[in-house]
């Protein structure tokens, strides 16, 4: 459960098309640090009634055993949103933090484990930078299920 505001409730997965073009886009932004640190997105995300969560997971190319470093961002939804433009400005956000990321000397001073509030283009956020392996969580949920 990914949720920030669902801790029970398991969230509807995001279209896989959006996913992809989240990916590519990140791919394409970052072509050469993933090159150079030899790493690479992988990309997830789910909504629920009124949340909106986007996770991307850097993970080390050669190494599937290597931790991930994981962003999460969580939107608050109602019906009337637009969730493919609220996704486009998670993404903007993933960004600004993956630039962060990159740009951090010390790995753990880059961590944040609670969620925390982040404005950006008028849209209220909150994210969290942790260790999470997300397609480990997913899978052990199934197994749980």
């Amino acid at each position: 459960m990914f949720s920030r505001t669902h801790d029970d409730t398991q969230g509807t997965p995001l279209p896989t098309e959006w996913l992809q073009e989240c990916k590519k886009m990140l791919e394409s932004a970052y072509k050469l640090p993933c090159k150079k640190l030899n790493k690479y997105f992988e990309v997830y995300g789910e909504v629920y009634i009124d949340e909106l969560v986007f996770m991307v997971s850097i993970q080390d190319r050669d190494n599937i055993t290597a931790i991930p470093t994981t962003i999460s961002l969580s939107v608050a939804i109602s019906d009337k949103s637009d969730n493919k433009a609220i996704l486009d400005n998670m993404v903007d956000a993933t960004g600004i933090i993956i630039d962060d990321v990159f740009a951090s000397k010390e790995e753990d001073d880059i961590f944040v484990l609670s969620w925390t509030e982040l404005t950006i283009k008028k849209l209220t956020m909150f994210y969290k930078i942790t260790r999470e392996n997300i397609l480990l969580t997913i899978e052990a949920n199934k197994l749980l299920s």
